[in-house]
């Protein structure tokens, strides 16, 4: 049984206090059907620009989806796509 999120999580930078980098380190469990599945990259910021998670999401899902769920709960006020090898604000 196969159950379809509109978006996963590759790194919770705040949870995880081993490196703050504005580069996404991909997690060996992101392979590539999940890639796949999950194709546009998106990062969660608080209003000082700073990263608080990395993730994916499908080309469907709604952008905000990620920060309306989770980016609230930690003062994210922000979200970015990965687009034409560079962060954009949607």
């Amino acid at each position: 049984m196969s159950i379809d999120l509109p978006f996963i999580i590759t790194k919770d930078v705040i949870n995880n206090q081993s490196s703050i980098s504005n580069e996404e380190i991909e997690t060996s469990q992101v392979t590539p059907a999940l890639k796949k599945q999950y194709p546009v990259r998106f990062r969660l910021l608080d209003c000082d620009e700073i990263v608080y998670s990395y993730g994916r999401m499908t080309k469907e899902a709604d952008e905000f989806l990620p920060l309306d769920e989770l980016g609230a709960g930690y003062g994210c006020m922000d979200i970015q796509v990965y687009e034409n090898s560079k962060w954009v604000t949607v």
